[in-house]
């Protein structure tokens, strides 16, 4: 099959209107109907295509807050909050400086994943076809430009028109999409690589926005967007574990083995490992300023919310990643 031209992407040099109006992103979600029977009975009464059930993912999902000992409500919360995208959405009520963490231990999660993945129905009969695969492509690369114009644009701009949360919004569609042609049990055609360039492209995102959760800490209180921390955490989590089970491999519906090659694996660990140095380095100033108010508290009160939302900073961090590394080794 030959796959369609990837759009033209500015060079570091060149303004975004400056391109041929053609090359620029024309198609939107609702243009591919990549599969209308790829899904089971239930998801076929409420969606037609893979595309509207990614975009409804990301602007649908409701968030309940996690309850630190199931195991199973929690997995729903990081499926749910990785998606729901909104800051109106209940995750707002949740009380971040109760909870002792965001995400699931890398193993706890991963076993509940690969559970839900292998019991996933499958039909060799629903496989995506070469022509569904080629609009699948174009439909990635025209969304991945379009973020990319945006970024680039919001850069020359005084005023931040494009905020990292907008970003990520977009971002999670995406996943979402890419992830719905590997659930079905499909084989393999490109998925991989577009999880490298997301993560190589976010690298760069993260470096650039001042801040990512509207924080503000000093010896007034402690302020920072709950539903912008839990999303983050979760986000980078379900990337964690989609790409540690393409490492594993799985069984596709034709029965032959679909994996990541040595080649993506040796690509993947070094961008990985720059972006969670990234992620960490972003993280530094919140950490310091968290570190001056235990030093020094202003009262008991804001000296607790320091102290748990460092705590749940910490934990948070040392689980970037933490199955494509173990794969690594």
């Amino acid at each position: 099959m030959s796959t369609p031209p990837t759009p033209i992407h500015p060079a570091p040099n060149e303004e975004v209107h400056d391109l041929p109006t053609e090359s620029l992103p024309q198609t939107t979600l609702e243009d591919i109907d990549l599969n209308p029977e790829l899904y089971d009975s239930d998801y076929k009464d409420s969606y037609t295509s893979l595309s509207q059930l990614a975009e409804s993912r990301a602007s649908n999902a409701s968030v309940e807050p996690a309850e630190p000992h199931n195991a199973l409500k929690r997995f729903r919360l990081l499926e749910q909050t990785g998606d729901a995208m909104d800051s109106e959405t209940s995750m707002e009520d949740v009380d971040l400086y109760e909870m002792k963490q965001i995400t699931l231990p890398f193993d706890e999660g991963y076993e509940l994943f690969k559970s839900e993945f292998l019991n996933t129905k499958s039909n060799p009969n629903d496989a995506i076809s070469d022509h569904q695969q080629s609009k699948l492509i174009n439909y990635i690369d025209e969304s991945l430009l379009s973020i990319q114009r945006k970024y680039i644009k919001n850069q020359t701009e005084v005023v931040q028109l494009y905020s990292f949360q907008e970003l990520l919004e977009e971002l999670v569609v995406i996943v979402n999409l890419i992830w719905m042609s590997i659930e079905q049990k499909n084989e393999l055609f490109g998925q991989v690589e577009y999880y490298i360039k997301i993560l190589g492209d976010l690298e760069d995102y993260i470096a650039h926005y001042e801040s990512l959760f509207d924080d503000h800490i000093d010896e007034e209180g402690v302020k920072i967007d709950n539903s912008k921390l839990i999303q983050f955490f979760t986000f980078f989590q379900k990337i964690d574990l989609q790409l540690s089970l393409l490492l594993d491999g799985y069984s596709a519906s034709s029965n032959r083995l679909q994996k990541a090659n040595n080649t993506q694996l040796i690509r993947l660990i070094p961008i990985v490992s720059r972006l969670r140095i990234v992620i960490i380095s972003k993280l530094e100033s919140i950490r310091i300023k968290l570190n001056r108010l235990l030093v020094r508290p202003p009262n008991e009160h804001i000296e607790g919310e320091a102290k748990k939302l460092l705590n749940l900073l910490e934990l948070e961090i040392s689980r970037l990643f933490e199955g494509i590394l173990e794969r690594s080794a």
